[in-house]
């Protein structure tokens, strides 16, 4: 606890006395864009087959895919953004032995759509949304407790709400200034760089990012010649020689920049949720095809209201800060089947939470980053007359050597502490930290 209270100090005390000429550059920039797409396939498949005397024959195989994307419209009226996902997994073992045949197959996939919009009036502004998901899984087993265990779970929610100010993207404007601060230092530049300079290449780097070329050698000749244009438009370039390249190209492709955000929000809404939850288990013991089930149908109310606040301090230095309040109204309608024996129950309640947490982040090269953060959860049960309260402190620093060297160092603390009516203080405390060296040779 005191080297974390130590860090927040330097991080506070650093911030007081930084010097603050680089801050205007990220402050100003307002990210737009009027259509941002992005799209991500990823999976993996492994598998293995082993066979010993006396044991037999054994295999197993898994796949994972995955499929991500993205649209985001930022405009001075409208700040909207829709996100889609759809996993899938797939695992098979079997294994052969004298007493038998064992197998194990379980098959699960997921689909999530989420969509949030705002309408802007000035600063004011109302927001509408909706998110579904929708999971399955499938299990058969022929060597465990379990036969079978199939699940499901579904859920749609809207949101409507309204607030007051915008939190704008600034890494664009980051990667900017980068850029026009390395060509300066190797006097590179025919004049030092203006804010309308950095500006400009900012909202470059961002119609850049949001240019779809599938072929990645064509990309990046075409991003570089992008970034070269306008610095000649603009006549900044003294000279177009290796240095000038290598300045370039060291920034597009092997900084490090942090995501940075910078304005303020004050923000409320409300959130109705309806949601089935289903679960089947058939079991392989005595007697045999044993069957549980339960059904559940559910509805949430959510009322969150809330300030958010990211500052851009300088180039080097981020501070961000929220509070929330949230109340959340569930009420589930619940059957419990156990072989022919029905069970039914309803239920309510009311929880209450608020949050609230500070960040900071430290940058002194671009491939350098450190984030501190204490959070703090406290969650309010009406219904069991009971609270929780959970404070969790962290370090995060990496540093990114090259494409193929990664550095991180990680540290976490946590505590805990819960009180009911009828029951004692009940306090807990962890930590725990993570370091790692990644090189990968080709």
């Amino acid at each position: 606890m005191r080297i974390f209270t130590l860090l927040l100090f330097l991080f506070t005390t650093n911030i007081t006395f930084a010097q603050k000429n680089t801050a205007a550059f990220l402050q100003q920039y307002k990210f737009r864009t009027p259509n941002f797409r992005s799209a991500l396939v990823s999976g993996n498949a492994n598998g293995g087959f082993g066979t010993s005397e006396g044991l037999g024959n054994a295999y197993n195989f898994s796949f994972n895919p995955k499929f991500e994307a993205v649209k985001i419209i930022s405009t001075d009226k409208i700040l909207a953004s829709y996100s889609y996902q759809a996993s899938a997994g797939f695992y098979h073992n079997k294994a052969s032995f004298a007493t038998g045949v064992q197998l194990n197959t379980n098959l699960n996939y997921s689909l999530s759509q989420s969509a949030s919009k705002r309408n802007y009036k000035q600063s004011n502004y109302f927001q509408t949304g909706f998110s579904t998901v929708l999971k399955q899984s499938f299990a058969k087993n022929t060597n465990n407790y379990m036969g079978q265990d199939n699940s499901g779970f579904g859920s749609v929610a809207y949101i409507v709400g309204f607030g007051k100010g915008r939190i704008e993207n600034v890494t664009d404007a980051q990667m900017a200034y980068n850029i026009l601060n390395d060509l300066k230092k190797n006097n590179l530049l025919t004049a030092d760089f203006s804010d309308e300079d950095v500006n400009g290449l900012a909202k470059t780097i961002t119609q850049i990012n949001n240019t779809r070329l599938f072929d990645f050698r064509r990309k990046h000749i075409f991003e570089l010649k992008q970034i070269d244009s306008f610095l000649n438009t603009k006549g900044l370039i003294k000279e177009k020689n290796i240095d000038y390249f290598t300045t370039v190209n060291d920034n597009w492709f092997y900084a490090f920049n942090e995501f940075r955000r910078h304005g303020k929000e004050k923000f409320i809404t409300l959130t109705p949720l309806l949601g089935l939850n289903n679960t089947k288990t058939i079991f392989n013991i005595i007697p045999v095809d044993s069957l549980s089930k339960s059904f559940s149908k559910f509805a949430l109310l959510t009322l969150s209201v809330g300030i958010e606040k990211a500052k851009a301090l300088s180039i080097k230095k981020q501070f961000n800060k929220g509070l929330s309040l949230n109340t959340i109204y569930g009420y589930s309608m619940n059957k419990y089947t156990n072989n022919t024996a029905i069970n039914n129950s309803n239920g309510s309640n009311i929880l209450s939470s608020l949050i609230g947490y500070l960040q900071w982040g430290y940058y002194p090269t671009t491939r350098t980053n450190i984030n501190t953060a204490i959070s703090n959860n406290f969650i309010w049960d009406y219904e069991g007359a009971q609270f929780n309260n959970n404070t969790f402190l962290s370090l995060a620093g990496n540093y990114f050597v090259n494409y193929n060297t990664r550095i991180f160092l990680n540290l976490y603390s946590n505590f805990n502490v819960a009180k009911s009516i009828n029951a004692d203080f009940n306090t807990a405390v962890s930590a725990s930290f993570a370091f790692g060296f990644q090189h990968y040779l080709r």
